[in-house]
């Protein structure tokens, strides 16, 4: 198990594999200076290997803007399996974060077109008992608060909070909830304008 492709205090305990994909994280950044190339060649490689470990090195490696253009990166993402696509969050919001400033506008609104609309379909797939609430419309939300995300990877999920539900963006009956936990573990993200957006947005609307 590789809890994270970061060195991140999440793999303390763990080993094995771990140790491997450690390396070739490290090694990543050397080989794009010695040969682009090649190096571009791997991470393409990664890709098709049998479970998530090979898509989530590629990620990493795709977030190097000597070796791969944000749109190439995002493209990627696009590519990604359906399961994939939600199942892979950390390096998922980390591409956000580094990648999307510098992609095309085009290619942004795809992604973001992917997450709102593709989000309802994957969480179709879970049944919904009778008298039971129905959560699937606010999934993307829901499951950031059934995580640790909020207290681990503050600026992550702010990041993503903010591709999905940024200006124009719809808003969630728990987005209040994951912002009072984003500031806790962060409290320098109240002063983001992105964060103060979307705090007035669920003030205002709730």
């Amino acid at each position: 198990m590789v809890p994270s492709i970061e060195e991140h205090g999440q793999n303390e305990h763990h080993n094995g594999v771990l140790f491997l994909v450690r390396t070739i994280v490290n090694a990543f950044q050397k080989v794009v200076a010695a040969d682009c190339d090649r190096a571009r060649a791997l991470a393409v490689e990664w890709r098709a290997w049998l479970g998530r470990l090979g898509p989530r090195l590629s990620l990493r490696a795709m977030r190097d803007a000597a070796a791969f253009a944000a749109d190439e990166t995002l493209d990627f993402m696009l590519e990604l399996e359906e399961t994939d696509f939600w199942v892979i969050r950390r390096e998922f919001a980390l591409v956000v974060r580094d990648r999307v400033s510098d992609a095309s506008s085009d290619v942004v609104a795809t992604i973001e077109e992917r997450i709102r609309i593709s989000g309802k379909a994957y969480y179709e797939k879970y049944s919904i008992e009778e008298g039971q609430v129905d959560w699937r419309e606010r999934a993307s939300v829901h499951h950031i608060v059934k995580s640790e995300a909020p207290e681990k990877f503050p600026l992550e999920v702010l990041d993503l909070l903010w591709l999905v539900f940024g200006l124009g963006g719809a808003s969630s009956h728990d987005m209040g909830k994951v912002l009072d936990r984003l500031v806790a573990a962060d409290p320098t993200i109240e002063v983001d304008r992105r964060f103060q957006s979307l705090e007035h947005r669920t003030t205002r609307y709730s």
